[in-house]
Order: structure tokens, then C-alpha cells, then sequence
């Protein structure tokens, strides 16, 4: 037995005008909404160019009566030819689109290796220089050279010789020159002075014995901040060579990356879009196609209104005895585009003069017909 499947479009309608409930024929005799008073309901299906049969129902929907209003589609050639197009330009779609992913993969590639030459020529630019410390900062005591430590204790050593020279030549007694009260007093300075003059020598002597080992140390530490200041330098300079030569390595791998991304052929998603565009082998091929008008009429039956307008496409070959759209307020657009086609007798679906209204369409049926 042959198989259909059907696949309802719900298409929700502005707020048009109504009438009360009624049977069809009363409802057949009222003002068609969207139609200013020019046509009936029953008119606007009358002969209609697009319409091979229409039939009328009228049924109960919570206490509120509708008349549901089924116009059989008689020419589907232009719709037929629109879907049969989308099949054919699927997979060149899904084509150009994976290009345009590659290009911009291939495009950011390159723009990466550009800035890795250019962090290249730049690394290669920088030099390390190393200048060795001539001397520590003076922060010491001693910020004098060592040698004027010796300087200083002239002066004393001449004063203590001078007392010396005096009292040997002048208080020697039985000289000629003795003065036994100038001697007493001589000698008495002499004792007093040379003991605090020898003090001060020895006490210049000890700073410089103290200034020569810091001297010393200096020199040491110096040397020291010296070396370790040499081995930073060269640390840097095999640092920045392993980081050029990470550069380089990164630049083997990008330009290896890139020949692979301008030599692909496909991706993950180009994969998924093809796998899509399979199943729509036989979109094209619609059955029959369905237009359903849902009317109810206001309490006092003299305006009608327009529920909804469905569109039942059906094809052979599914498992599923139809599937419909839902909810009614998920299309894209809505029924009125339907409705004044139906009020001014022009076709229904009709891709060939509304080419805009079918790919409205598209993102509505194409999804429903592959998940089937």
C-alpha cells in the first residue's frame, strides 16, 4: 500500500472581521474579510483559478462552531519547480559556505605567520650588552681613599718629635741651654700630649687597616655582582634565541597547517550540510497540496473571521501517515499573503510570480521534510 506523508503549515491571520455562529450556508453568504464588502465567502472560493475542489465543514470547538473550508491546489508546477531548485542548489550552498569557512581559515593562518615573522625580525634585532660595574656605589664609611689615613697621622708624629727634639736639646742638664723651670714645664706638656698624640696615630692607623680590607671586600663583592651580572646577560641571550627559535617552529607549524587548510576538501559541518541535502532527494515531488481555511463567526452571524489558514503539502513514501507544523504562530509570516491571493483569484503558492513568498517557506518545510 502506498505510503503518504503530509506536513501542516499553520499560518496564524491578522484580527479580521467575523459573524455568529452559523450553519455553512449562512456563513457562505457573509462579507469575505479582507475583501472591503466586494465578495462573499462562497465567491471567493467560486471558480477559483487555483482551487480543483472545495469543500465545507462546519464543526464544534469549545462551544464556539467553526467552518473549516478545504481548497484542493490543481496546479503545483511552480511550487514543484521552486523546491526542486532548492535540491539542486543545496549542496552548491553548502559548498560556498564551507569556502567561505576555509577562506577565513586560510586567511587567519596567514595572518598569524605574518605576525610571527614580524616578532621574528624584531627578536632578531634586540642586542644584550654587558657593562661591568668600575665601582660600588658609596654607601660606605670609608669614601676616602686609604692611603690619606696615613696622611693624617704626619701632623701628630711631627708634634710628638718636635716635643722630643725640644727636651733633648734644651732640658739637658749641665747644658748651656737648660732652664730647669722651662724644662719642668716642657716636659710635663710632653707627658701629657705625646700619650694623646700617639692615640690619634693609632687610631688613623687602625682606620686604615680597615679601610684597605673593605677596599678588599669591595673588589671581591664587586667581582662578584660583575660575574653574576655576565651569567644574567648570557641566561637572557640563550632565553631570547630559544624564544626566536619557538618562533620559527611555530611558523613550520602554521605553514604546514596551512597547506592542509587550502588542500581540504571538506569539514565537519560541510559533512553535517551534505548529509541535510540528501535528504531532500524528492522534495520536489509533492503530491498534493491542501489549503484549509478555519472561519468562526461572530455572535450575531453577521462577520466572519479567519481563524487560521493551513497548508497541507503531502508525498509519497513515509512512514509517518502526515506531520504537521506547530504552533500556528511559529511561520515566519502570516495567512493574509494566502487570503488576498485567494480574493484577487491568483494562484496559491505560487513560486513562479511570489518567488519571495515560497522562500519564506523554505525554513519552514525543509527542516520538517528532513527530520521525516
Amino acid at each position: 500500500m502506498r505510503k503518504h506523508s503530509y506536513l501542516w503549515l499553520t499560518l496564524p491571520v491578522l484580527a479580521l472581521t467575523g459573524c455568529q455562529p452559523s450553519e455553512v450556508d449562512v456563513l457562505q453568504k457573509l462579507p469575505m474579510p479582507m475583501s472591503n464588502q466586494q465578495m462573499t465567502v462562497a465567491a471567493a472560493f467560486a471558480d477559483h483559478v487555483n482551487c480543483g475542489k472545495v469543500s465545507w465543514k462546519a464543526y464544534d470547538e469549545r462551544t464556539v462552531t467553526k467552518v473549516k473550508v478545504t481548497c484542493e491546489v490543481k496546479d503545483l508546477d511552480n511550487l514543484r519547480k521552486h523546491l526542486q531548485a532548492l535540491e539542486q542548489t543545496a549542496d552548491q550552498q553548502a559548498l560556498e559556505r564551507f569556502q567561505q569557512r576555509q577562506k577565513r581559515t586560510v586567511h587567519e593562518i596567514q595572518r598569524s605567520i605574518e605576525i610571527l615573522a614580524e616578532r621574528i625580525d624584531t627578536a632578531k634585532k634586540k642586542t644584550f650588552e654587558f657593562k661591568p660595574l668600575e665601582a660600588l656605589p658609596k654607601y660606605d664609611r670609608y669614601r676616602m681613599n686609604c692611603d690619606e689615613y696615613g696622611e693624617m697621622t704626619r701632623n701628630p708624629r711631627e708634634r710628638i718629635n718636635r716635643n722630643e727634639y725640644y727636651v733633648g736639646k734644651f732640658c739637658t742638664e749641665g747644658s748651656a741651654t737648660y732652664h730647669k723651670e722651662f724644662c719642668e714645664r716642657a716636659r710635663q706638656r710632653y707627658n701629657e700630649e705625646v700619650p694623646r698624640l700617639q692615640a690619634r696615630i693609632d687610631n688613623y692607623l687602625r682606620e686604615q687597616e680597615a679601610c684597605k680590607k673593605q677596599r678588599a671586600d669591595d673588589r671581591d663583592r664587586l667581582q662578584a655582582i660583575n660575574e653574576e651580572r655576565a651569567n644574567q646577560v648570557k641566561e637572557a641571550e640563550r632565553r631570547h634565541a630559544e624564544l626566536i627559535k619557538n618562533y620559527e617552529l611555530e611558523v613550520e607549524r602554521k605553514e604546514a597547517e596551512l597547506e592542509v587548510a587550502r588542500e581540504l576538501t571538506t569539514d565537519s559541518q560541510y559533512d553535517v550540510d551534505r548529509a541535510a541535502n540528501a535528504k531532500l532527494a524528492g522534495l520536489h515531488k509533492v503530491k498534493s497540496l491542501e489549503m484549509q481555511f478555519i472561519f468562526r463567526m461572530t455572535v450575531d452571524k453577521k462577520e466572519a473571521i479567519i481563524e487560521a489558514v493551513n497548508s497541507k503539502f503531502t508525498w509519497d513514501g513515509y512512514d509517518a501517515p502526515h506531520f504537521s507544523h506547530q504552533p500556528m504562530n511559529a511561520m515566519i509570516y502570516d495567512g493574509t499573503d494566502i487570503i488576498s491571493s485567494l480574493i484577487r483569484n491568483q494562484k496559491l503558492w505560487n513560486c513562479g510570480d511570489s518567488p519571495n513568498l515560497c522562500r519564506k517557506l523554505d525554513n519552514t518545510v525543509i527542516p520538517i521534510y528532513i527530520q521525516q
